[in-house]
């Protein structure tokens, strides 16, 4: 009996940790060829305001989720931004983005926890790389003309005039509101019909920038670092003479945003800060 017992046990432990391998991360899912049968886990990042899809995230990456057709029949899909699941399925395309659809099983292993933070990128970043993820883009403009957000699809533009599309689905709670005067800080998902597109979700995630009047350095005369103050959203570039860029950063959101400029051949450099529709221009010496 006690040996029976042991074999038992045994088997349990190594189905589970069979099981346990067959889990993959996102990213690893990901690089597998279409049609491959997966099993991650991930915190869900969207709800019902983009229809039964949902996004996933991990430490890794991030990627879509359809209860489309040949999904399990018992498949209970109401999840809340916050659920952390274990899903299974079969990698597919829809309109060039990589989902896992058929779904074959979705356990909630914790309820409420939190969102992974957006990352911070810039508009010519909207791409592959952060598919199916919560991003952060500063300083965008509303490139359409319009009183009042509607449903369907339009442009946003950052400082450069770089352009992406933003997607609201029909009976979206960002409709109706009035369009943005300033620019804005936009959270939203990487998402994809054939191109690329942004995919907000509530009114929280459009954050007026207010515009700055007062933009400074800490000294016009550096060794090691450069500090430009007073601006918290934006971005900084220091150029040459003969207009070669060095450096690129994205305004720090305390105000004061220091660089490293230690590798910098000595010489005279321009520094341009593009902040609420603004171009500063502020002069700076490297000895």
């Amino acid at each position: 009996m006690y040996s029976r017992l042991l074999f038992i046990l045994m088997a349990l432990a190594f189905t589970s940790q069979l099981l346990s391998a067959q889990i993959v991360s996102i990213a690893q899912a990901r690089a597998l060829p279409i049609g491959s049968s997966v099993t991650v886990r991930g915190v869900v990042t969207s709800s019902g305001e983009l229809g039964k899809i949902r996004y996933l995230q991990d430490g890794t990456a991030g990627i879509a989720a359809f209860p489309g057709q040949g999904s399990a029949k018992d498949l209970k899909f109401s999840l809340k931004p916050g659920d952390s699941i274990e899903l299974s399925g079969q990698l597919s395309l829809y309109n060039n983005l990589l989902q896992i659809s058929p779904i074959t099983a979705c356990l909630v292993l914790l309820r409420g926890q939190p969102l992974p933070p957006p990352r911070l990128i810039r508009l010519t970043e909207v791409g592959p790389a952060y598919e199916s993820q919560l991003v952060r883009l500063e300083s965008l403009r509303f490139a359409d003309k319009k009183d009042t957000i509607s449903s369907g699809t339009f442009d946003v533009e950052d400082d450069q005039g770089l352009r992406s599309k933003i997607y609201l689905r029909k009976g979206s709670k960002l409709t109706g509101a009035p369009f943005p005067v300033q620019p804005v800080s936009l959270v939203a998902i990487v998402s994809r019909y054939r191109d690329f597109q942004l995919l907000p979700l509530n009114l929280q995630d459009f954050v007026s920038v207010p515009p700055h009047n007062t933009v400074h350095l800490e000294t016009t005369t550096v060794t090691t670092a450069l500090r430009i103050r007073k601006c918290r959203q934006g971005k900084i570039t220091v150029r040459d003479k003969a207009g070669q860029e060095w450096l690129f950063s994205i305004v720090h959101s305390s105000g004061t945003t220091p660089l490293d400029v230690t590798h910098l051949p000595t010489g005279a450099y321009v520094v341009l800060v593009r902040t609420g529709g603004q171009v500063f221009t502020l002069p700076f010496q490297k000895i």
